[in-house]
């Protein structure tokens, strides 16, 4: 089988186009950890544009997995997701940690990120709600793209082994080599 992928990080995106043979799984894997070891400033990860990137490169009735925390799966990203779909098997892989869910222990935590700071409070009964109540709405919206357009649809939580959660939706005889 042929192995090929688009590779996005906060640099952007990059084609790996699909080639047959142990080369293929080889050059993904060294170009997946080229991209982990690159960091750039935020704003150059565009779900959109990578999925345009794969639908270039993939080919009918490919098998394809959009590994992701779908965080920015707006309705471009949707539509190009079904133009995929039509040509190809499509499972969309939502890699998400537990705090995009539900909010810490009650308590006052502060966030930063470069030069913004946001302290907020986990014990507002309200706010907990509210944010719990925005997520599993996501949630909710991507089940209904993945189920609308026969995707497969497999919530990852970055809090448990990637093994656990492909068997927990692709069955008890999902393992690591095969």
């Amino acid at each position: 089988d042929k192995v090929g992928a688009v590779i996005m990080n906060d640099l952007g995106h990059s084609d790996i186009k699909p080639t047959r043979g142990k080369n293929g799984p080889l050059h993904f894997i060294h170009r997946l950890v080229q991209a982990g070891d690159q960091v750039g400033d935020e704003g150059g990860a565009d779900l959109n544009a990578a999925l345009t990137a794969l639908a270039r490169i993939i080919h009918t009735g490919s098998l394809v997995f959009v590994i992701s925390d779908l965080h920015d799966c707006d309705e471009n990203a949707a539509a190009t997701l079904a133009q995929i779909g039509r040509h190809a098997e499509v499972a969309l892989v939502q890699v998400l940690d537990p705090l995009e869910e539900r909010l810490p222990p009650p308590n006052q935590y502060a966030v930063c990120q470069d030069d913004r700071h946001l302290i907020f409070n986990s014990g507002d009964r309200s706010f907990a709600e509210s944010y719990a109540e925005r997520a599993q709405a996501r949630q909710r919206r991507l089940q209904a793209l993945a189920r609308s357009r026969r995707m497969r649809f497999m919530h990852c939580p970055s809090d448990t082994e990637a093994i656990t959660s492909l068997r927990r939706h692709l069955g008890k005889n999902a393992s690591a080599g095969g």
